[in-house]
This record gives structure tokens, sequence and C-alpha cells, in this order.
């Protein structure tokens, strides 16, 4: 069984926090319409904060943290 991480999901109380004058059915819409773009571009920008981490991580492992 694949177990996955850093799960994100996003609800209509955010889409309205951003837009508070649209309905609950309006921005539950928004999220409808535009939910592959948003996965799209967490998963992109997900990837790169990866590789980032993975980079500084060996960094660390090759000359240690700063500071020590």
């Amino acid at each position: 069984m694949t177990k996955y991480y850093a799960r994100v999901e996003w609800a209509v109380e955010a889409i309205m926090d951003l837009r508070p004058e649209w309905t609950e059915e309006m921005a539950e819409d928004f999220l409808i319409r535009n939910q592959s773009h948003i996965r799209d571009r967490l998963v992109e920008l997900g990837w790169a904060v990866i590789e980032e981490l993975i980079h500084q991580e060996h960094y660390e492992e090759e000359y240690g943290k700063e500071g020590e």
C-alpha cells in the first residue's frame, strides 16, 4: 500500500477568505473549475521544494550545518 505525505487540500472557506463577497456555491464552483490547474502547480512547486531540501541535506552532510 502506498503511503502519501505532505498532502494539500483546499476548502471553500479558504477561497471565501480571499473573496468574501462570493457565496459558498461560487467558491466551490471556482475550485471545481480550477482544481487541475491548482494541483498541477502545487505538484510543480512541490518538486522544486523537494529538490532544494535534498540538496540542502546533502550539503549539510558534506560540510556540516552553518555555525558548527
